[in-house]
């Protein structure tokens, strides 16, 4: 039952998308993930970083106090030694505007088919398209 709640639609980016394989987001892989995942058998390891990124992670802080230190507080006796004062770099997704819609969800009296019918049509007349479009 919808009672004046709104409802968000993120899609996401197309090239972000297109850098992985369309079979791992089909509703067959989901269902598998899902039963296989009744009987897995969870490994904090999985939850911890692993090496590289932990030295990473050691890098910039390093970076960070180097920072602080030249900046602040000292002055480095042997100027031909470089001392790194940016993090090490890391490969980002690439940063655009999100595309996210917000819907208003109409009143529906329940969860039957007409009520779902009429969620429907609050959206296709959000979206100003024909239920030919919306439905293709």
């Amino acid at each position: 039952m919808f009672h004046g709640t709104w409802g968000y639609l993120h899609v996401p980016d197309k090239q972000l998308i297109d850098e992985f394989d369309p079979d791992d987001f089909s509703l067959k892989r989901y269902q598998t993930a899902i039963k296989d995942s009744a009987d897995m058998k969870v490994q904090p390891a999985w939850f911890l970083p692993d090496k590289d990124a932990s030295l990473h992670f050691r890098e910039v802080l390093k970076s960070q106090i180097t920072k602080v230190l030249l900046g602040c507080i000292a002055t480095p006796s042997d100027k031909k030694q470089k001392l790194r004062t940016v993090p090490p770099p890391i490969n980002p997704i690439a940063v655009k505007k999100p595309d996210i819609s917000m819907f208003k969800l109409m009143i529906a009296s329940d969860n039957s088919t007409e009520g779902v019918g009429e969620v429907l049509e609050g959206f296709l007349r959000q979206m100003n398209l024909t239920s030919e479009e919306f439905y293709s």
